[in-house]
């Protein structure tokens, strides 16, 4: 009988050596492709950086506003659209086809505010060669399986949302004063403003990237909006 209980342990032992390395053999020739990456853009005023990406098929692309004015990101396509984004916002878009794409800041293209995201096929992944299954002669004795507790899982707090701004969008030619009430420049349809103050029907604003001691008043009429974001 003992001679007997050991032939079966022993035959048990050879079956599962052989299953083990078929798997290992089997899997390492799927071919499973790496994880995606997830690729950086900074948005700053009037500029994207860097202004040229290079991925694969299947990553994505995050853009992050870090500058002061409103800003866009638009594929000249029209494959996406972030649609307005202000400092601290961000948008991602995955990119599952190869080829160039250019796109804009549909705010200031006039200003070269350009970038493009080049994407790379996807390289095939070689399939190994198969090794032999080796031998093995083994004893096994029944083991008792631990059981661990459970990792309780931490939570993040949310992050708190970003400031709101007021702006001044122009949407008909304007003319702007200096903080000593001397005509300075007119300001034209489609400019954007940050406004600093009010007073009297009058807004004291800054053109986007402008520093604060550059403020001009602007009356507020209907050829000017005002928003907040």
């Amino acid at each position: 009988m003992t001679i007997r209980r050991a032939r079966l342990w022993l035959h048990i032992a050879v079956s599962l050596c052989a299953l083990l390395a078929g798997a290992i053999g089997h899997s390492g020739g799927m071919g499973w492709p790496a994880s995606a990456a997830d690729v950086s853009v900074t948005i700053v005023d009037n500029a994207f950086m860097p202004s040229r990406q290079t991925v694969q098929v299947g990553d994505s692309v995050t853009w992050t506003h870090a500058g002061s004015a409103p800003h866009t990101t638009t594929s000249t396509s029209g494959l996406w659209d972030s649609g307005t984004m202000v400092r601290g916002a961000s948008f991602s878009f995955t990119l599952t086809t190869p080829g160039t794409y250019p796109y804009v800041c549909r705010f200031h293209e006039a200003q070269g505010m350009r970038g493009e995201i080049v994407v790379l096929a996807a390289m095939a992944t070689p399939t190994p060669v198969p090794t032999a299954t080796p031998t093995v002669t083994a004893t096994l004795q029944p083991l008792a399986t631990p059981t661990s507790a459970p990792i309780p899982t931490a939570t993040a707090a949310p992050a708190p949302p970003p400031a709101r701004e007021l702006w001044l969008v122009v949407l008909a030619p304007t003319q702007t004063y200096s903080v000593t009430d001397e005509p300075l420049w007119e300001a034209q349809a489609g400019e954007w403003y940050r406004v600093l103050g009010q007073e009297n029907g009058w807004a004291l604003a800054v053109w986007e990237g402008d520093p604060p001691e550059s403020s001009v008043w602007i009356e507020l009429d209907a050829r000017v909006q005002l928003t907040a974001i």
